[in-house]
């Protein structure tokens, strides 16, 4: 199988820049948290490029904690192995799953040979089930981070995943509700958050927002909601548009603006862009927004802010972390009380949990109709997300969670 291995420099970030905006004294916290595992060699490793969510965090949470004083570096991994690797993603999330004994023995020789090409380690940082085949040699200790609800997971997917995640020294998932059967009573988690400085989140002039919309054609003489987010089938865009089409029955002036980047770059995503793109036809006023239509970082900034209401829907929610990027805009959310959504919108108070596509329609014509209550909703979204949901929170609890593995 063709592999390649490369590192990647997430540049540098200090802990005193995000002091003021986290509201915290940053370092003070972080370097008792770094010192007992001083000197230890922390390597990420994660899959698929530098593309992501978890490609996000590890690009401030590397540098932040390497700020504290702690050695550490990123790779990422590629190759042929992918295509097994998200079969075994998609298992643990529940999807069945066919991996023949051939493709599993070519997916673990791929993993063994990229660990030959990684640096040496005293502690091993493997993202996502995509890496759980990666071989640990020597003395050193490992941590599997597990972004995905995997709590019901295929089992046939479990089967081949179990021996090597039980390998590993330490499993850490993003909720204790998310880990696999058998663990979820004791399993540590380290919540994700959102980077506050970063192009996606930063502060944005309310002149520079509107033009990169009006860039991509959003009429802002009209309220709009947003979905922003993976395109995926797991993310339910089809139910998206339908809880639109209740808000527009009742508000006909609405837009809804769906965002997002695909899955990857298979046939099976252009396929869902497809869907999505198709099942809003005849519905007017659905902007469906991609990379390829000019769509960057920037861009969903603007959205989020300029958003009445964000949209989010899923049938499958892994943490759902775009709910604190539009709360962190000071936009509420309508979305299902899915995955980690509950942890971040409290039903009435940061927006608002709806099942149905007709609760969730109703709830985001309520929102538009009544801006005082959409204003209020998103300034405790803000004070929410800057408690419990930055990536500096992250970032500590990543130094914490070394320290334990380390002098485990």
């Amino acid at each position: 199988m063709r592999i390649g291995v490369q590192e990647i420099d997430p540049g540098r970030r200090t802990l005193a820049e995000y002091e003021a905006v986290a509201g915290e004294p940053l370092r003070e916290l972080a370097e008792p948290l770094a010192k007992p595992f001083a000197g230890a060699r922390v390597v990420h490793v994660s899959a698929g490029g530098a593309g992501g969510r978890v490609a996000e965090m590890l690009r401030s949470v590397v540098p932040l904690t390497a700020d504290a004083g702690s050695d550490v570096r990123w790779f990422t991994v590629f190759g042929d192995f992918e295509g097994v690797g998200r079969q075994l993603r998609d298992g643990l999330q529940g999807a069945e799953t066919a991996i023949g004994d051939a493709e599993w023995a070519d997916y673990l020789d791929a993993l063994a040979g990229a660990a030959r090409e990684l640096p040496e380690a005293d502690v091993l940082v493997l993202h996502d089930p995509e890496m759980l085949g990666l071989p640990v040699d020597g003395d050193a200790k490992s941590i599997w981070r597990c972004h995905l609800d995997v709590s019901d997971p295929d089992p046939d997917a479990w089967e081949r995943a179990r021996p090597l995640a039980e390998a590993c020294t330490d499993r850490v998932y993003a909720l204790r509700d998310f880990a696999p059967p058998g663990e979820g009573e004791h399993a540590p988690f380290v919540e994700p958050g959102i980077d506050p400085l970063g192009p996606k989140n930063t502060k944005l002039p309310p002149a520079v927002a509107g033009g990169l919309l009006r860039s991509l054609g959003v009429d802002l003489t009209r309220p709009l909601v947003c979905h922003a987010g993976r395109f995926d089938r797991w993310k339910d865009p089809q139910g998206v548009i339908d809880a639109f089409r209740v808000a527009r029955d009742e508000l006909p002036e609405l837009q809804l603006v769906m965002a997002g980047a695909l899955a990857g770059d298979s046939p099976e995503d252009w396929g869902v862009l497809g869907e999505i793109t198709e099942y809003a036809e005849g519905t007017g006023d659905v902007h469906v927004l991609t990379s390829f239509t000019g769509l960057g970082a920037a861009e969903v900034n603007a959205l989020q802010r300029v958003a009445r209401v964000l949209v989010h829907r899923s049938l499958n929610e892994g943490f759902g972390l775009v709910a604190s990027e539009a709360l962190w805009k000071d936009t509420p959310v309508v979305a299902q009380p899915h995955g980690g959504i509950p942890v971040q919108v409290r039903d009435g108070s940061e927006g608002h949990l709806a099942e149905s596509v007709e609760e969730a329609g109703l709830r985001i014509a309520e929102l538009v109709r009544d801006p005082g209550a959409a204003i209020e909703m998103g300034r405790e979204g803000r004070g929410r997300v800057r408690e419990r949901f930055l990536v500096t929170r992250v970032a500590l609890d990543e130094l914490a969670l070394l320290a334990a593995t380390v002098g485990a």
